[in-house]
């Protein structure tokens, strides 16, 4: 099974039409499950965790194999990403695929607007 983050914004919205349309069973996690049913449709096997709250994260990933990793741009970006990736190690994901965004680099800046 596949879990996307980030799936309400631009990029995870796109993922989310590409996975329906090819039939590739897939689950996002939401801060708001009901929310994110109400933008992107009330059939989606959604969960809900929050990359601030880590023991969110354990119900998230369990019975996931690959992970599609898409944050918002925040202050703490590196931090949370960071505890997103032990979690799903320690819950047996085997795949992570880390979207990143322009002015991505070891020394640039978070922007946030």
């Amino acid at each position: 099974m596949i879990l996307l983050t980030g799936a309400t914004g631009t990029t995870g919205r796109e993922t989310v039409r590409q996975l329906r349309d090819r039939g590739i069973p897939f689950r996002i996690m939401s801060r708001d499950p009901d929310r994110a049913r109400e933008t992107l449709g009330d059939d989606l096997d959604c969960v809900a965790g929050d990359f601030a709250d880590p023991t969110s994260l354990a119900g998230a990933f369990a019975g996931i194999e690959r992970l599609s990793l898409l944050c918002a741009p925040v202050p703490n970006l590196v931090d949370l990403e960071l505890g997103a990736v032990a979690a799903a190690k320690a819950c047996g994901v085997k795949h992570i695929v880390k979207m990143s965004a322009i002015k991505a680099s070891a020394n640039a800046p978070t922007i946030v607007r």
